[in-house]
């Protein structure tokens, strides 16, 4: 096999996307193109194997404290059965961010880790293949977590449509709750329309109200109009809207037949009185007494005007699936279910009625099953209720690619906050020169100020003094050995670059003496000691 690395464009990341197992619609050019705006620089990398392209990416740069910072977002498209692969799939990320001179590259596979049923019980085994290929190329797996993902969701629910032939099949597996929200939204005036682009201020209106309901960051109108504009007839932008004054329409119309026909077994009681026609008078009065409940709130609501905008929601094409992206509702509206309809119809019109019938992926949910007061729970059991299963995919993988602007940037967010209130001070302390011996690594070279370790490696023999590790202040510390020992003006140097962008104070000629934020803590890779003023 031949394998080469080369940059491609927006067509045949395209291309690749459409045909790849892996593929969605955020690794690709219209991705690229709507990631613009908000990021420093996009970079296309592919890799052909015997010239035909098997594997490719979307590379999303952004400026970090220490530097550029690349995002690989529900990629690389790579298959994992060829190792050689993805080893040039990272090489060809590493060469990339080395010629923008990035700190590191984070990725979230776009494949499935262990799937799970809709109580959240395991099918089958976790498929740790991918946590071993991905290892064994440099990347450096995150963990596995719950919770809604801050880039991209670890955990979606995901609906097929296996024996669905019609919306009659599709309603009826939906659990009994969802059916009846979805037949009561109908019922009750709701209807969806699609938007255009020049239409989306009250979508992005909804989006924006729910965000400051619910605790998140809403995108602007601009921004969904672009994304519009960028993806086009494969960005579905749909509102349901109640028809207040349709509604008010067809239930006077309702009770004034419900009230003839009471009035038609009052009279036939008075001539011949039954048990039957008892029962049918009193069911006739209950059902006119709902009725006229709903009346009075249909009054209310066409007061208001006679088409009112009640839910949103947005849904993303792709060849491989349809993503129910992002959503919104009204709580005033609550009762007349909404975004129930929006889903149902969002699923009929995308998947069911068309003849290749792709995954319909409703999206993040927290991945926590058993616990009522969870975050997510709402939005788990309205998934739920769809039917379907959820997807655990094996989260993010990072590549650094600069060995120590990288490990700054760990220390800036592994740092210990200060108990006391208010700043204090940081110490660097250097390490005592290694005590050379026979047969064992010598730790640096002569002359060479080392800072200060916290982390340990096995030696072959054993390098230093047996008191390195007494637990006193100032231990003792190995070098590691997959790394080259740092001197004390290169640390010197990447700490005041770090400083400097931060805006926090530093004297560069005595390192240990600068304040800090508290909100920054200790690394696992250089001795940082926090001292009260």
């Amino acid at each position: 096999m031949i394998y080469d690395i080369t940059p491609i464009t927006f067509n045949q990341l395209d291309l690749l996307s459409a045909g790849h197992p892996q593929g969605g619609f955020q690794q690709t050019g219209h991705m690229a193109h709507l990631a613009e705006p908000d990021v420093d620089a996009t970079d296309l990398i592919g890799v052909t194997r015997n010239g035909v392209l098997s594997a490719g990416c979307l590379i999303a740069w952004t400026r970090g404290r220490l530097g550029l910072e690349g995002s690989i977002w529900l990629g690389p498209l790579c298959a994992l059965d060829d190792p050689k692969l993805l080893e040039h799939m990272t090489r060809g990320i590493r060469l990339a961010a080395r010629r923008r001179h990035a700190v590191s590259v984070t990725c979230w596979p776009n494949i499935e880790y262990q799937r799970h049923d809709a109580a959240g019980n395991p099918i089958g085994v976790p498929d740790t293949m991918i946590l071993d290929a991905y290892r064994s190329c440099g990347w450096r797996h995150q963990g596995f977590d719950t919770g809604y993902g801050k880039v991209v969701n670890r955990w979606n629910w995901i609906r097929t449509f296996d024996g669905i032939k019609d919306e009659r099949t599709l309603l009826a597996s939906y659990k009994p709750r969802t059916r009846w929200s979805v037949n009561r939204a109908k019922t009750s005036g709701v209807q969806i329309r699609e938007l255009a682009a020049d239409d989306l201020g009250m979508f992005a209106s909804i989006e924006r109200k729910t965000a400051r309901r619910r605790g998140f960051t809403a995108r602007d109108e601009n921004y969904y109009r672009r994304f519009k504009e960028t993806f086009g007839s494969r960005a579905h932008f749909m509102l349901a809207e109640i028809h207040a004054g349709e509604l008010l329409t067809r239930l006077t119309a309702e009770y004034d037949k419900l009230a003839e026909r009471l009035d038609l077994l009052r009279t036939q009681y008075e001539n011949h009185p039954t048990s039957r026609i008892k029962r049918q008078e009193d069911d006739i009065t209950r059902n006119l007494t709902a009725m006229e409940h709903r009346l009075n709130e249909a009054r209310a609501l066409a007061s208001r005007g006679s088409v009112i905008p009640a839910a949103c929601a947005l849904f993303v094409e792709h060849r491989r699936e349809i993503v129910y992206l992002t959503a919104g509702a009204l709580p005033e509206y609550r009762s007349y279910q909404a975004p129930a309809l929006l889903v149902h119809e969002g699923m009929l019109r995308l998947c069911v009625n068309r003849s290749r019938m792709p995954r319909f992926n409703m999206y993040g949910i927290t991945g926590v099953f058993n616990d009522p007061d969870d975050e997510g729970r709402g939005v788990l059991e309205f998934k739920q209720g769809f039917d379907g299963h959820a997807e655990e995919l094996a989260g993010a993988f990072i590549l650094p690619t600069s060995t120590i602007r990288y490990k700054l940037s760990e220390a800036a967010h592994t740092i210990k906050p200060l108990k006391e209130a208010g700043r204090g001070r940081i110490l660097l302390t250097k390490a005592r020169k290694p005590r050379p011996t026979s047969g064992s690594c010598t730790g640096s070279r002569p002359g060479t100020t080392v800072w200060r370790r916290a982390t340990y490696h096995a030696c072959s023999a054993d390098c230093w003094p047996a008191s390195a590790n007494t637990g006193k202040e100032t231990p003792l510390a190995r070098h590691d050995s997959d790394e080259r020992v740092i001197n004390r003006r290169e640390i010197k140097n990447a700490i005041a670059e770090y400083l400097y962008g931060s805006g926090y104070p530093i004297d560069v000629d005595h390192m240990g003496d600068f304040l800090f934020d508290d909100r920054m803590a200790e690394t696992p890779e250089y001795e940082i000691r926090l001292k009260g003023e």
